[in-house]
């Protein structure tokens, strides 16, 4: 019986590693509408998380670079890693708020001096080759119990 229940969870977890793939590429895949309400409302709710004490002038401005977005328009800069970049940064700024915004401010300091949300897109794109190459396998296969969650991977984004 014993047997039979560690091989259940072996293959719970293959079978969620492959899933988890087959979820993170839907997401990279599709891109950031501005016409879509749910894609605009996180946008803004990573603005909120990391300057909340400085309200947005605008959808389209130049406060975007502020956070590290490369022009006064966000959407264009989730070309390469579609909605993915944006979860995962929604995620990161949610999910430990302090340090997002610590490593925000030190990403504007002249000693690191680096685009905070053009890295965080840039660190999806490693952690989702990482993921379909196979090498967090061992990764997932010890922090999940049973299948691998998009929450595992947003976590090992972080």
């Amino acid at each position: 019986p014993r047997l039979g229940v560690s091989l259940q969870a072996c293959l719970l977890q293959i079978v969620g590693y492959r899933n988890l793939i087959a979820e993170v590429e839907k997401l990279r895949r599709e891109p950031y509408d501005a016409e879509n309400l749910q894609h605009e409302e996180m946008l803004l709710k990573l603005w909120k998380c990391l300057k909340p004490d400085s309200p947005l002038k605008a959808r389209i401005s130049k406060q975007w670079c502020e956070i590290g977005f490369q022009g006064d328009d966000p959407k264009t800069d989730f070309r390469g890693m579609g909605l993915l970049g944006l979860y995962n940064l929604v995620y990161f700024a949610e999910w430990d708020t302090e340090i997002a915004q610590q490593v925000l401010s030190d990403s504007l300091q002249p000693k690191y001096s680096y685009s905070f949300a053009i890295v965080g897109i840039n660190i999806t794109d490693l952690a989702y080759n990482l993921l379909v190459s196979g090498a967090l396998k061992t990764h997932f296969y010890n922090v999940a119990p049973e299948a691998p969650t998009l929450t595992h991977f947003q976590q090992t984004f972080c």
